[in-house]
């Protein structure tokens, strides 16, 4: 079922609950490459909303100019909730999410499954860039792979 649509087109991640279980059937079932393969029990994940401060209402109800943020791909305005930046922490992608999808559907697709960033040139997973609009990979730092060494 995974190799036909739509849902070869999703950005899903296949979960295997028992690794014993899923040695059977390993060499039978192999799903769409930007699938990933996990092996656990699935754990809730609840996304921290930042709580706000009394400064913050105070600050909220001031009469400030916001810097405007414009499209990478367009250069129209942008609202925060339709905007969508790149998972690579150093990458200033900062786009409308219709402008990104557009620049990644192929084919006449109607959902990306994955493109090359127009700003740092990474391969990102669309299914990646929407967790991080929903709130994942909040805390994500780039590691330096020479400091590994």
């Amino acid at each position: 079922m995974l190799k036909i649509g739509p849902w070869y087109r999703l950005p899903l991640t296949v979960r295997w609950l028992d690794y014993q279980f899923s040695k059977n059937y390993y060499e039978y079932i192999s799903p769409p490459l930007h699938m990933p393969i996990c092996y656990s029990k699935v754990t809730s994940c609840k996304v921290k909303q930042t709580q706000k401060t009394n400064e913050d209402n105070i600050l909220s109800q001031l009469p400030i100019k916001k810097s405007l943020i414009f499209c990478s791909l367009c250069d129209s305005n942008i609202i925060e909730k339709d905007s969508v930046t790149c998972i690579k922490p150093k990458c200033f992608l900062n786009v409308h999410l219709i402008c990104l999808a557009k620049e990644f559907c192929k084919d006449n697709m109607i959902l990306p499954i994955e493109g090359i960033c127009p700003m740092c040139k990474s391969n990102v997973l669309w299914g990646d860039l929407i967790k991080k609009k929903n709130g994942c990979y909040q805390d994500l730092e780039e590691i330096n792979i020479n400091s590994l060494e």
